[in-house]
């Protein structure tokens, strides 16, 4: 498990030290406006929600220029420098970018996100708006996991 570098608590991470300690870490964060933010999951519903809906659109997307992407993948989000963890992706043809040493998805058609309690307020706040300055994107599925209900924007 990685730990967050040690630094003063009023001093920003930039970009280029929040890349480095992101290739290094086990555990996922995002970065926004200097600051890091631990994203959330991990609870078995969480977990089976996001691996289940992967593999359903993975299945589907068989024989297809599209493919579906699991939480790992890094999302290039204009607005939301560098980038981004959905639970899900979809991307047709996928592209490519590296930002300084790691590869970022360009292209995103599907964006999907499971809830959580502690980061719902921002899948369907903030994080929705800033994967909007994503060119591609045309759809987003937000999953609660407490309860059977799901969200869909269609752009």
């Amino acid at each position: 498990m990685s730990a967050l570098p040690k630094r003063n608590p009023t001093q920003k991470m930039t970009i280029e030290e929040y890349i480095e300690f992101d290739k290094l870490s086990e555990e996922r964060f995002e970065y926004f406006a200097g600051e890091l933010f631990a994203m959330a999951g991990g609870s078995p519903n969480h977990t089976r929600i996001s691996v289940n809906v992967c593999n359903v659109l993975a299945q589907k997307l068989r024989r297809t220029k599209c493919e579906a992407f699991n939480a790992d993948l890094r999302i290039k989000v204009p607005s939301a420098a560098p980038f981004r963890y959905p639970d899900v992706s979809v991307a047709c043809e996928p592209q490519f970018e590296e930002i300084l040493g790691v590869q970022a998805l360009l292209n995103p058609v599907l964006l999907v996100e499971v809830l959580s309690v502690s980061t719902a307020d921002y899948d369907l706040g903030a994080k929705f708006t800033a994967y909007q300055s994503i060119e591609s994107f045309q759809e987003y599925l937000v999953i609660a996991q407490d309860v059977p209900h799901i969200i869909q924007h269609v752009l």
